[in-house]
């Protein structure tokens, strides 16, 4: 199952956004295997985005009823906005 963050958007000409896309991993995918898509967009030309999903060998599976990673957390769980280094005073010339 894929996720999208932003799920819903709208934009005016010109002006883009970023859209996180996550899948969820469980015991159905097999590691080793390479899972194969792409995402398009309707009504947008040349919007296909290929995907590729991978489970690795030898990768934990999930305790059942466990949910993980941001699709699973839903769109209203919290987010750690990132953190900005202050800038630096502006530096006063002695004259």
């Amino acid at each position: 199952m894929l996720g999208f963050d932003p799920e819903v958007v709208t934009l005016d000409p010109g002006e883009q956004i970023l859209v996180r896309v996550t899948a969820a991993i469980d015991e159905q995918l097999e590691p080793g295997v390479t899972y194969r898509g792409e995402v398009t967009v309707p009504g947008l030309s040349g919007s296909r985005v290929p995907l590729v999903v991978r489970c690795r060998p030898g990768f934990p599976s999930p305790a059942p009823g466990a949910a993980r990673g941001a699709a699973a957390r839903g769109p209203a769980a919290k987010r750690r906005s990132p953190r900005r280094k202050p800038s630096p005073a502006p530096r006063r010339s002695a004259t």
